[in-house]
C-alpha cells in the first residue's frame, strides 16, 4: 500500500513546480513527470510503465537540435555508481535555448530538469516597434 501517497504527492508536486522535470528509477523507468514536462515534450500522463530514459531521449531528440546532451543524460540516468550533478545545454527546434540538468536522487533515481528562458517578449517587442527612420520617405 505505499503507492497511493506517492502518486498523490507526485500530483501535488506537478502542480507547484513550473520547471519541466522527470524522475527515472534506477532501472531507467520513468516514475514521475510534471505538467510542464508533459507540455514541453508533448506527452500525456499515461503508460508510464512503457516509458524509459531511452524512449524519453528519443522524444527529446525529436524536438531538439542534435546535441551530446541527450546521450549524456541517458548515460547518467543508467549508471548508479559515483553519480554527480550534470548540466548541459541544448537547443529546441523552435530556437529556444534550454539548460538540461541531471540530479542524482536517493535509491539510484535520477531527476532530469529542463530550464527554459523566462520570456523572449522584450526582444520581440523591440524588433516590432516602429522605427522612425524607416517611416521617413527619401525623395
Amino acid at each position: 500500500g505505499g503507492s497511493a501517497p506517492r502518486s498523490r504527492q507526485g500530483r501535488q508536486f506537478s502542480t507547484v513546480c513550473p520547471m519541466p522535470l522527470a524522475v527515472f528509477a534506477r532501472t531507467g523507468t520513468l516514475v514521475m513527470q510534471n505538467a510542464a514536462y508533459a507540455t514541453l515534450w508533448g506527452c500525456g500522463d499515461h503508460h508510464f510503465e512503457h516509458r524509459t530514459i531511452a524512449t524519453e531521449v528519443v522524444r527529446w531528440q525529436d524536438k531538439a537540435i542534435p546535441s551530446p546532451a541527450w546521450s549524456m543524460l541517458q548515460d547518467i540516468a543508467q549508471h548508479t555508481e559515483e553519480r554527480q550533478n550534470w548540466i548541459g545545454d541544448a537547443l529546441l527546434l523552435d530556437g529556444r535555448p534550454m539548460r538540461c540538468q541531471a540530479i542524482p536522487l536517493d535509491g539510484g533515481m535520477t531527476l532530469i530538469r529542463f530550464t527554459l528562458p523566462q520570456s523572449v517578449r522584450p526582444i520581440v517587442q523591440k524588433l516590432t516597434q516602429r522605427d522612425p527612420t524607416i517611416r521617413r520617405r527619401i525623395r
